[in-house]
């Protein structure tokens, strides 16, 4: 026991050293993974739609204007797949269709920081303000086949 209560003590010693220098004039960067978890929806007139988990990935950077504050920002991109089933409106005879595809969305933030102590170890307080992007992929309509001219390859078909 003694011996584990030394070799910690030592331990701290060059974090204590290395605490003493300020962060004043320096920047900081990061890499982060992104994850959403899966969620099921549930809509009027009995359409259902599932997300799976979604992954990404975000980096970001700050430069440290003083011991206590520091300023930056950080762009992070995940995407997810999903899967819905469209029922027909009432009136409408047609069967449900199932689509799917992925969604994505993009964040660009802006953050400010407070270090509360003076030190490479210290609590602080974030606050940013910034904007998401989300492209559903959702199709506007159901495929539908359509023919139409193409001017290098003439007439093709698809949906």
């Amino acid at each position: 026991m003694k011996l584990r209560l030394l070799l910690l003590l030592l331990s701290l010693v060059p974090v204590a050293a290395v605490a003493q220098q300020f962060r004043t004039n320096q920047w900081e960067g990061y890499f982060s993974p992104v994850v959403t978890e899966a969620k099921n929806y549930s809509f009027q007139g009995g359409s259902t739609a599932r997300s799976d988990t979604g992954i990404g990935a975000g980096f970001g950077f700050a430069k440290n204007l003083n011991p206590n504050f520091a300023m930056g920002g950080e762009f992070n991109w995940g995407s997810a797949n999903y899967r819905a089933t469209v029922n027909p409106g009432i009136g409408n005879s047609n069967q449900a269709q199932t689509i799917g595809g992925t969604i994505e969305a993009y964040t660009v933030r802006f953050h400010g920081t407070y270090y509360i102590l003076q030190g490479n170890l210290s609590p602080f307080i974030t606050a940013g303000l910034g904007w998401t992007y989300i492209d559903t992929n959702i199709p506007s309509g159901l495929p539908q086949n359509v023919c139409w001219y193409y001017p290098w390859y003439g007439q093709t078909c698809g949906s």
